[in-house]
C-alpha cells in the first residue's frame, strides 16, 4: 500500500486517538527557555556547571511556524514519566504528521542504513561533572508503528564527548549479530543503544513485525524493547523506558548532543521523552569509611584530601591507600566556586584486618582429589563464601576452582564492622583416565606347567606409542605397579590356567584390567600299525590305491572329537593354515614305501597332535603262468571218462622255485571261484575229473597277496587192443 494513501486512510482514526490520550501529555514550549530546559528540567542538583546550551537544527530555524521541542507533563499512569524535555521531528502536540520539511542530521546519517535524515530536532550542551556517573532514562515513541517498521528508520542519538571519549567507536547499525560492526565517527560515543548491544535506538532496531522482507532495514528487530500497545505517548507506538549511563571524570568538561530525525521521509513523526531530573549534580556526601585491610580514597568533585584539618598536613590525592585508622580532611579553599558554602569536612576512616586463609597451589589429579586438612579458612564451590561448604578429606570428581574462604563481622566482640573477608583459590585438574584396557584372552595347546605364551598378544590393540604397558601378577601389584612380570616372550605358564594384570600409562593415568591365559590339552592318540596294500597292476612297480580312513579309528580311538588329516610332509602338518590335507583313496607316490604325516585336530578347542602312518606296498608272487605249466594227464583205466587225480603234484611248477613255506596255494574249478575265493577244491588230492581247467590262487603269507594262474587235467581215454 502507498504510504501516502494510507495515511490519509487513517489519519482521522490515529488523530482522534491521539487527541484524546494526548489530552493527558501537556505540552509547554513557552515556560522554559532552551538553557532552563537543561538546567530545571533535566539536570538535578544544586551544583552545576553548564554552558553553551544550543539547539543548531529545529523546526524554527527554518521557520515551520511551530517548536519541535519542549517541556511535557503527564498524569497518564500508563506512560513513564511524571514529567521532562521532548524533541520531535514534527510538531509538538499538533498534528501526526505534517508535509514540512527541514534538514537532517549528519550524526543520525551515519548511524542509521542510509544518510536519509531530514527533520532533525537538536540540542547541545557543555557541562561539568561533580559525580563520575551520568545517567537518564528516555523512551522513544512514533507514528511510524506498527506499520512501517519495515523501512522507515527514524532515529535517536544521545552523543556524549569529552574526555576519556573517543570520537570513533563500532556499531551494529542494522542490528544483525550475523554482520559485523561498523566503525562510525560522530565525535564522541552514542548512548542510545540497546541494553548491552551496539546496536542503535531506532524504529526499524526496535519493532514486533515479524514479516519484514530480508533485504529491509526492519529484517532483525529486538521486540522485547517494544512495548506493545501502549500509546500513551500520543503516537501510535513506542519503547518501553531506556536507560543511558557513562562513565566521565568530575571535574572535566562534557558536550552532550540529544539527536532525533526522521528517515527516508517526513509523513510520519518521532520523539524522545526524556525523564526530568535524570542528570543528578549533588555535592558529595561525606560519610565514615569502615573498610576491610584498606580504603582507596574515591576521586573528589569539591575540595582536597589533607591530613589535618584547615589545608594543612599531607595533601593525599585520589587513589592513595589508607592502611590503619585515621581522619581524613575535604578542605574546599576555592570560594569562587558554585561549592563555595562549602569549606571542609572530615571523615573516619576504619581499617579492619583480613582473616588468614591458607593458599593451595593448583594440583592435577587422575579420578579424584581428596582435600587436605585448612589452619585457616574453610573450603567452598564458589567465591566469597558461597556455593557449598567443603570438608576436608571430601573427595573431588570434577575439575573445579576450591576457595578458601574466611570472614568476621558484622560485629565482633560488640564492636559493628564491616564484613570482613579473605579468599585465597586454587584450581583441581581432574584428569580422565584412560579407559581399561581392551585385552584378548590368550590360549595356548600344550601341557600345564610345560606351555610358553607371547604376553604381548593380549595388548595387541594397545598403541605402545601413546601408552606404556607392563603386567603384572595381581591387580593390586598393577593399580601400585609393583613386581612387573618382564619375562613376556616366552613366558612360561606355571599351571592349566593363570589370571593376569595390565597396567597402561598415559604420562599423567592408569587403568588396569586382567585377562586369562589357558592351557588347552591336545588330542591323545596312537601311532597306527603300517598299513599294507598289494600292488595288482600288472606292471608290479609298487603304486597302489590306500584307504586311508581305515585307520582313523586306530589312531583316535574313535573319538568324534578328532579331526584326522594326512600330509605328505611334516612341515605341511604343523602348519594349520593348511586346510584339508590327502584325500582318500590316496595312491602312493614314493614305490614299495612311503610315510604319511598325520594331524590330528580337537574340534572343540582347535588343538593339534601329530604322527606317523607307514604305507608298505607288497608285489604279488611271481607264479608261473598258464602256457608254463604242463597239464596233468592220466588215463581213464576203467574206461568210464572220470579219473582221479592228485592235482597239488602240481606244486612245483606252480610256485616256480617260492617257497612252499610262505605260501597258500588254493585250487578252483572257475575263474570267478579263485578271485573271489569262494567254492575251494578242498578234495585236491583226489580230485574226479573228466578233464577241465583248474585254476589255482597263490597267497604269499606274509603280505597276503596273491596271483592267479591254471592248468589243464587231461583224462586219456585206453586206446583199444588190436588183434594180432
Amino acid at each position: 500500500m502507498n504510504k501516502s494513501f494510507f495515511f490519509l486512510s487513517i489519519a482521522f482514526f490515529i488523530l482522534f486517538s491521539k487527541n484524546v490520550i494526548s489530552q493527558q501529555i501537556e505540552y509547554d514550549t513557552e515556560t522554559y527557555t532552551l538553557t532552563e530546559l537543561i538546567t530545571d528540567v533535566l539536570i538535578e542538583g544544586e551544583c552545576y556547571d553548564v554552558n553553551s546550551v544550543i539547539s543548531p537544527n529545529n523546526s524554527q530555524i527554518t521557520n515551520q511556524g511551530f517548536e519541535s521541542y519542549g517541556y511535557f507533563e503527564t498524569t497518564n499512569p500508563q506512560f513513564p514519566f511524571e514529567d521532562g524535555i521532548v524533541l520531535s521531528s514534527g510538531n509538538l502536540g499538533g498534528s501526526i504528521s505534517g508535509s514540512s520539511v527541514w534538514l537532517g542530521d549528519d550524526d543520525l546519517d551515519l548511524l542509521s542504513p542510509d544518510p536519509l535524515t531530514s527533520n532533525a530536532t537538536v540540542i547541545e550542551f557543555e557541562f561539568v561533572p561533580t559525580v563520575d556517573q551520568l545517567n537518564f532514562n528516555y523512551v522513544f515513541a512514533s507514528n511510524e508503528y506498527p506499520t512501517f517498521v519495515c523501512n522507515f528508520s527514524d532515529i535517536f542519538a544521545f552523543i556524549l564527548s569529552g574526555p576519556g571519549i573517543p570520537d570513533s567507536n563500532f556499531y551494529n547499525v542494522d542490528g544483525d549479530p550475523n554482520t559485523p560492526d561498523v566503525e562510525i565517527n560522530v565525535g564522541g560515543l552514542n548512548l542510545a543503544l540497546l541494553p548491552d548491544s551496539s546496536i542503535p535506538v531506532s524504529i526499524t532496531n526496535v519493532h514486533e513485525n515479524p514479516n519484514c522482507s530480508e533485504t529491509s532495514p526492519g529484517a532483525v528487530a529486538y521486540p522485547d524493547f517494544f512495548d506493545a500497545d501502549n500509546i500513551s505517548s500520543g503516537y501510535s507506538g513506542m519503547t518501553v523506558p531506556l536507560n543511558v549511563s557513562a562513565t566521565v571524570i568530575p571535574g572535566e568538561t562534557y558536550t552532550i548532543k540529544l539527536a532525533v530525525a526522521d528517515y527516508t521521509d517526513s509523513l510520519y513523526d518521532s520523539a524522545v521523552f526524556i525523564e526530568g531530573s535524570s542528570l543528578v549534580f549533588e555535592i558529595p556526601e561525606v560519610v565514615d569509611a569502615f573498610e576491610c585491610d584498606s580504603y582507596i580514597l574515591p576521586e573528589v568533585n569539591v575540595g582536597q584530601y589533607f591530613t589535618e584539618p584547615n589545608g594543612q598536613g599531607t595533601n593525599l590525592l585520589p587513589g592513595a591507600e589508607i592502611t590503619e585508622n585515621t581522619t581524613i580532611y575535604v578542605y574546599n579553599d576555592d570560594s569562587d566556586s558554585c561549592f563555595e558554602g562549602f569549606e571542609e569536612a572530615s571523615f573516619e576512616v576504619n581499617i579492619y584486618n583480613l582473616d588468614e586463609v591458607d593458599i593451595l597451589d593448583d594440583v592435577s589429579e587422575c579420578s579424584s582429589y581428596t582435600l587436605p586438612e585448612l589452619e585457616n579458612g574453610n573450603y567452598f564451590t564458589a567465591p566469597n563464601g558461597q556455593g557449598n561448604e567443603l570438608q576436608a578429606n571430601d573427595l573431588i570428581t570434577e575439575s573445579q576452582s576450591i576457595y578458601i574462604y574466611a570472614s568476621s563481622g558484622p560485629e565482633t566482640d560488640g564492636v559493628v564492622q564491616p564484613v570482613c573477608e579473605n579468599e585465597s583459590e586454587f584450581f583441581v585438574d581432574i584428569l580422565d583416565p584412560p579407559p581399561p584396557p581392551n585385552l584378548d584372552n590368550l590360549e595356548e595347546c600344550g601341557l600345564a606347567n610345560q606351555t610358553d605364551f607371547n604376553l604381548n598378544d593380549a595388548t595387541s590393540s594397545i598403541d605402545p606409542e601413546v601408552f606404556e604397558i607392563t603386567f603384572h601378577p595381581s591387580q593390586l601389584d598393577a593399580e601400585n605397579n609393583e613386581n612387573q612380570i618382564n619375562d613376556v616372550n616366552p613366558y612360561t605358564i606355571t599351571g592349566e590356567n593363570e589370571t593376569l594384570w595390565v597396567r597402561i600409562f598415559d604420562g599423567n593415568c592408569f587403568a588396569v584390567n586382567s585377562f586369562e591365559i589357558q592351557t588347552l590339552p591336545p588330542p591323545e592318540i596312537n601311532t597306527p600299525e603300517a598299513l599294507s596294500e598289494c600292488d595288482f597292476s600288472e606292471e608290479q612297480l609298487g603304486f597302489t590305491e590306500f584307504d586311508l580312513t581305515t585307520k582313523i579309528d586306530e589312531i583316535t580311538d574313535g573319538n568324534p572329537n578328532y579331526e584326522v588329516e594326512f600330509f605328505t610332509t611334516q612341515v605341511d602338518a604343523e602348519d594349520l593354515t593348511i586346510e584339508n590335507g590327502l584325500e582318500s583313496p590316496y595312491t602312493n607316490e614314493n614305490a614299495l614305501s612311503q610315510t604319511l604325516f598325520v594331524r590330528v585336530t580337537d574340534i572343540t578347542n582347535g588343538c593339534a597332535s601329530f604322527t606317523e602312518l607307514e604305507l608298505e606296498i607288497n608285489l604279488l608272487p611271481v607264479i608261473a603262468q598258464s602256457q608254463d605249466i604242463p597239464p596233468l594227464e592220466a588215463c581213464d583205466d576203467d574206461q568210464n571218462g572220470v579219473q582221479t587225480l592228485d592235482i597239488t603234484s602240481q606244486q612245483e611248477f606252480i610256485l616256480n622255485d617260492l617257497e612252499e613255506s610262505n605260501h597258500q596255494i588254493q585250487y578252483y574249478e572257475t575263474q570267478t571261484d579263485a578271485e573271489n575265493d569262494e567254492n575251494e577244491i578242498l578234495n585236491a588230492t583226489a580230485f574226479e575229473s573228466a578233464g577241465q581247467t583248474i585254476f589255482v590262487r597263490v597267497t604269499e603269507t606274509e603280505t597276503s597277496c596273491f596271483s592267479f594262474t591254471s592248468f589243464e587235467l587231461i583224462v586219456n581215454e585206453i586206446p583199444p587192443l588190436q588183434s594180432g
